[in-house]
């Protein structure tokens, strides 16, 4: 019975994982669409400048990082099974959505820095402290990094000296 239980539970949980990665993926082709006919038109219009540039890279940015962050949880979420899940694939899968996270956060950052320093210096403040909060995710994911090393590190030295042991 509780099997049963846990086995509808993780299809009712798969069936929000698809139905939620689908709605991002389909905004991320949006938000692309979007971004490449506003360039058309604005083309053919002779109307295209620096700035409309601009916020089309930010625009294709911003929608790429939303399709890695789908295609992330449907294959971390819903086509790898919980059981055949290690601790070492959990901070792989984790470092790699955080790595997605700081570089949209780092192009977002500096398109952003690009288009507020030709319109106005004193602005900066705002880019500036975007671009430095990937930076500090970045440390952060070192330290988390370097955290899970080292009782692994210590694990497998007191299974070596056991195995002397013997």
């Amino acid at each position: 019975m509780h099997s049963n239980v846990r086995k509808v539970a993780l299809y009712i949980s798969n069936f929000g994982y698809i139905l939620g990665c689908s709605a991002l993926f389909l905004i991320g082709l949006w938000i692309i669409f979007y971004a490449l006919i506003t360039a058309i038109i604005d083309v053919r219009h002779g109307t295209y400048e620096m700035r409309a540039l601009l916020d089309d890279v930010g625009l294709l940015v911003f929608a790429i990082a939303v399709l890695d962050v789908s295609k992330y949880l449907l294959i971390e979420e819903v086509m790898k099974p919980v059981e055949e899940r290690h601790p070492d694939e959990v901070k792989n899968s984790l470092t790699k959505f955080v790595s997605i996270v700081i570089t949209a956060l780092f192009l977002k950052g500096l398109v952003l820095a690009i288009q507020v320093s030709k319109d106005d210096v004193t602005l900066l403040l705002y880019p500036v402290a975007l671009l430095m909060t990937p930076v500090f995710l970045m440390i952060g994911l070192g330290v988390y990094q370097r955290l899970h090393v080292v009782p692994r590190k210590k694990k497998e030295k007191v299974i070596s000296q056991k195995s002397q042991e013997s």
